[in-house]
């Protein structure tokens, strides 16, 4: 996000983690600006007001694709990992039960497990 914060980014933990039973997937990703894109167009405005920077050098700068660091707070390579944590938590075997059950969750919980695992792992 824009001009993300400790406190943007606490905020968006929370709601993720008080939310987790009724959240079934999730896409996390790092920001790069393309050539051409309104993001790189608008970038200098980033760059006052939230502190943004565009990592441009050697291979990047080849190919007009661009990290993104956008914000003071937070180097590229630190959300890159963040988003990296997140998906593992809602990829891991129990994420994926426990959205499941909070899906289905009227039917008895021993038999929904042995039938969830049962078809998700056959070929």
């Amino acid at each position: 996000m824009k001009g993300e914060t400790p406190y943007t980014l606490k905020e968006t933990l929370s709601f993720i983690t008080k939310n987790f039973y009724g959240i079934d997937s999730t896409l996390w990703s790092a920001v790069f600006a393309v050539h051409g894109s309104p993001l790189l167009n608008e970038f200098s405005y980033y760059e006052k007001k939230y502190g943004a920077k565009l990592i441009t050098n050697g291979y990047w700068g080849k190919v007009h694709v661009y990290p993104c660091k956008l914000s003071k707070f937070f180097e590229f390579e630190e959300i890159c990992h963040l988003c990296n944590i997140l998906e593992k938590i809602f990829s891991s075997e129990e994420g994926w039960y426990m959205s499941e059950v909070y899906h289905y969750a009227q039917e008895d919980g021993e038999k929904l497990k042995e039938k969830l695992i049962k078809g998700r792992f056959q070929a």
